[in-house]
């Protein structure tokens, strides 16, 4: 078990069942000091350190017209593989650093989007996310991308 783990076990003995911490500490083999820690948002670095990545993407549209959505995410991810995402992490599907998800919302005209957020695969917390209207969707997702790359190396 992780030390963030065995800190809530620590926090949960003590608030649930009135344990005193020295001794939730030793019937979880945690060094007090390491419950007494104050940890640090690991979200903010991850962006930094990740190394791979599992990217999804999905498509929303009106149900009332014609839509192919197997063609829509297949141009997703032909436009995807020209950016430099894959490029900078490998291609993972089974634990990954972290997970990016395309969204397209093509459900009202003229109104369409496309985002990009980046997920902790730990606890899916938002790391980043950029939303912008659809004019030039080849164009849409490389500056999504850009931008998500060049945010990930400033942390």
């Amino acid at each position: 078990m992780s030390p963030a783990g065995k800190r809530r076990a620590v926090n949960h003995l003590c608030d649930e069942r009135s344990y005193a911490e020295r001794h939730a500490c030793r019937l979880v083999e945690q060094p007090r000091a390491t419950q007494r820690y104050e940890a640090r948002a690991e979200n903010q670095e991850l962006p930094a350190t990740a190394r791979s990545v599992n990217v999804l993407s999905d498509v929303v549209w009106n149900k009332g017209r014609p839509f192919n959505s197997k063609l829509e995410l297949s141009r997703l991810d032909v436009y995807l593989s020209q950016t430099s995402m894959y490029r900078r992490f490998p291609k993972l599907s089974k634990q990954p650093d972290i997970i990016v998800k395309i969204h397209e919302d093509v459900s009202i005209l003229g109104s369409e989007t496309i985002s990009l957020t980046a997920f902790d695969p730990e606890d899916n917390s938002v790391l980043w996310t950029e939303e912008r209207p659809i004019v030039d969707l080849e164009n849409d997702v490389s500056r999504l991308v850009a931008h998500f790359l060049r945010a990930k190396n400033s942390y």
